[in-house]
């Protein structure tokens, strides 16, 4: 078992991954050093990794690696 510093657990994850959104249900995510590692079933991931720091998230939605690029002229010009 590899130890990580994260662990995050969700029912519902949606990675882009393979066709459509990539919709997993009842997932977990492993993150070291501040990069995904790996993202799959809970079961699957509990079993390979192992965390002091577990953020559990019952009600939520996952959007892993998520970042928001985009920037309207306005705000550049706030600098």
């Amino acid at each position: 078992m590899e130890k990580i510093d994260l662990m995050v657990k969700a029912p519902h994850f949606y990675t882009m991954a393979g066709q459509g959104l990539g919709y997993l249900a009842d997932g977990a995510m492993a993150v070291d050093s501040g990069k995904i590692k790996a993202i799959g079933p809970s079961t699957q991931i509990l079993k390979a990794y192992q965390s002091e720091q577990i953020l559990e998230r019952p009600c939520h939605l996952v959007l892993p690696g998520f970042i928001d690029a985009h920037m309207h002229m306005v705000d550049a010009l706030m600098r």
